[in-house]
């Protein structure tokens, strides 16, 4: 890893780590192998420099990160503004194996809106997921009225993007819309004709909704907020499937902090438990995924990826 101090500003104007590691790369590490989801990493940057964004600095150990057990890597961002308290974004490269981008845009507690969540996924060129959801802070009519329902007729245009997901993984709904854009897919046939148009009406809707709304800095109103987006926080550090992801490549002790300190940070005010979801490197460099014992106690068969017909992924 390099040092904070050697930083240089890149093509967009941000303060980065040498530029081999910076996002957005032009190259997987496996050369054959396409950045699947990498342009939909920089359409969410040209929107951040729109927005005149500021970064924020990141401890090395998360800006980039290279895996010791196979040919892997992840790389992060973070920007704010005085609308959203917290953008996120992270890429996973591993070539063949695994290429992932997950993105959180968390608003500032002075507004009651949604937090977008969305995770590309692919495990294996075969084993494709997308989800993208306005995801609401009370599971309420009220709530979704307000700010949810204006979606159906962008949501009605992708049919392809109408999947639900399994109570297997996610036994709290709570967090989650009816108009959620959710697809499972055995290629990347859709995702540029597809996914791609999707996620994007969906960003500009909601970029468009946060900035339509009023602040209200009543102390009161302001601790609901943020006490719902911490107990977003709680559930996802805990439900997450990546998490047992992170584990197999990167480690326990890097995972467990990348998770508490970045991408869940405020999960930190509350007990999570252990992960529910486990993964394996085998040697050919398949990934295997399983579950760690549940809250009953029970230890969970883990069984090949490849077999599996219910991966949730996390959102």
């Amino acid at each position: 890893m390099h040092s904070s101090s050697q930083k240089s500003l890149d093509q967009n104007g941000f303060f980065s780590p040498l530029l081999a590691e910076k996002l957005p790369w032009a190259q997987s590490v496996e050369a054959s192998r396409e950045l699947t989801y990498m342009d939909m990493l920089k359409t969410q940057l040209d929107l951040i420099r729109k927005l005149k964004m500021e970064e924020v600095p990141l401890e090395d150990k998360f800006t980039y990160k290279t895996s010791d057990k196979k040919n892997a890597r992840m790389a992060s961002l973070h920007f704010k503004n005085d609308r959203f308290r917290k953008v996120r974004m992270s890429y996973f490269d591993a070539g063949n194996s695994v290429q992932v981008f997950n993105s959180l845009w968390y608003p500032s507690y002075e507004y009651d809106s949604p937090l977008l969540g969305l995770d590309l996924i692919s495990i294996g060129p075969s084993r494709v997921m997308s989800v993208c959801d306005f995801q609401p802070l009370h599971p309420t009519q009220e709530y979704s009225t307000k700010h949810i329902e204006h979606l159906s007729p962008i949501r009605e245009k992708y049919p392809d993007l109408h999947g639900t997901l399994s109570g297997k993984i996610y036994d709290d709904t709570s967090f989650f819309s009816k108009n959620m854009l959710f697809g499972r897919f055995t290629d990347e046939s859709k995702i540029k004709p597809v996914v791609g148009p999707a996620l994007e009406e969906y960003l500009n809707m909601y970029v468009k909704d946060v900035y339509a709304a009023t602040p209200n800095f009543d102390p009161k109103a302001m601790a609901v907020v943020r006490d719902r987006q911490r107990q977003y926080d709680v559930y996802n550090a805990e439900k997450d499937p990546a998490v047992g992801l992170f584990d197999a490549y990167f480690g326990k002790e890097w995972s467990q902090s990348f998770v508490h300190d970045f991408l869940f940070g405020l999960c930190n005010d509350g007990h999570v438990s252990k992960p529910v979801h486990s993964f394996e490197l085998n040697m050919d460099g398949n990934v295997k995924f399983g579950e760690t014992k549940s809250s009953h106690g029970e230890q969970a068969t883990s069984k090949p990826l490849q077999q599996s017909r219910r991966i949730d992924v996390s959102v």
